[in-house]
């Protein structure tokens, strides 16, 4: 996880980055194929300390939403 968020500082499309991520994170929670909630907490905390929560707000929502119809 430490190596994704590093590697993430070098990529010159962060916009699409989040896009991507935050399908992802929709087909992982929807079709029960995350490791665990809280890693997934963790990544968006640790994203959300490097960018900023403007940068994460939808990828929080996401979670907030699969997790309500659970």
């Amino acid at each position: 996880m430490h190596d994704v968020v590093n590697l993430f500082t070098y990529l010159t499309d962060k916009d699409l980055f989040a896009e991507i991520y935050r399908n992802q994170l929709a087909k992982r929670l929807l079709n029960a194929r995350s490791s665990s909630d809280d890693w997934e907490k963790l990544m968006i905390g640790k994203l959300k300390h490097r960018c900023g929560a403007q940068f994460t707000g939808k990828a929080e929502g996401v979670l907030t939403r699969t997790k309500r119809r659970a």
